[in-house]
């Protein structure tokens, strides 16, 4: 992948800087380095969608990523994962990237202001009891994220700031993700065919904008023909299963839906 490819090269130039200074003593190279590298990796981040995952210590959800979403490939070090989401309706390629704190992002965020970023999850580690709100509301300053994910071990946060955060959230468009929820709670997810935990997540980044994306045009005019085609009685609510390809019916039944909208 190109921006894949981006990186590494970015990688390549600042590392060649640093041979030169170690060998000759040269702070030119190591100038022409630092200064060529950064370019070229801001270049290669500017062309990917990017995701920020603070505080995710064991990395779990990058591991999860792996694991799930492919084509993945570690980028420069284990804080950055360039990964695949591939649904029905399009493909994008994401670049995960993970600090340690906000502090730290925000330092980052100084020198790489002009890099869009559409996703954030702020993870809380299970011994931790309150998180500093008020350092998360001025991201709003800097970032314009359509998704925004606090990940969290629910059991573990005490009142009255449990409260608290589910308020502050709903407020601000927060989703809160319980990584460790209680049997009572699977059985329900199960029940209501929802994802629960890291694949929650995994299916808030499939909901997300994406500024660059490969639109699956074919599953984008079945999902419109599937929403609208009822089964044969007329009577039922429920919809017909979609076998993944549009008929003269479904053909039909969109034209009409497109003449409609347009009306």
């Amino acid at each position: 992948m190109v921006e894949w490819i981006g990186l590494i090269y970015a990688a390549i130039v600042a590392a060649g800087g640093f041979i030169g200074y170690l060998k000759a003593g040269s702070i030119t190279s190591l100038a022409a380095g630092l200064v060529g590298g950064s370019i070229a990796g801001i270049g290669a981040m500017k062309a990917l969608n990017n995701f920020i995952v603070i505080s995710d210590d064991e990395n779990q959800l990058l591991t999860h990523l792996k694991k799930t979403c492919g084509p993945s490939k570690s980028v420069s070090n284990l804080q950055k994962l360039e990964f695949t989401l591939d649904t029905k309706y399009y493909s994008s390629s994401v670049l995960l990237t993970n600090f340690d704190s906000l502090r730290s992002l925000a330092i980052w965020r100084v020198s790489n202001k002009e890099i869009p970023v559409q996703s954030f999850c702020h993870f809380m580690k299970r011994s931790q009891s309150v998180l500093d709100l008020t350092k998360i509301d001025s991201l709003s300053e800097y970032f314009n994220f359509d998704t925004k994910i606090i990940a969290c071990h629910l059991s573990s946060i005490p009142q009255p700031f449990a409260t608290t955060l589910s308020r502050w959230a709903t407020d601000r468009g927060y989703e809160i993700v319980d990584l460790e929820p209680s049997d009572e709670d699977v059985a329900y997810f199960k029940e209501v065919n929802e994802r629960y935990g890291l694949d929650r997540i995994i299916e808030i980044l499939e909901g997300t904008s994406w500024d660059k994306k490969d639109t699956k045009s074919q599953a984008g005019l079945a999902a419109a023909a599937a929403r609208m085609r009822l089964k044969e009685d007329g009577d039922s609510d429920e919809f017909e299963e979609f076998d993944g390809n549009l008929d003269a019916k479904d053909k039909r039944v969109f034209k009409c839906f497109r003449m409609d909208t347009v009306i």
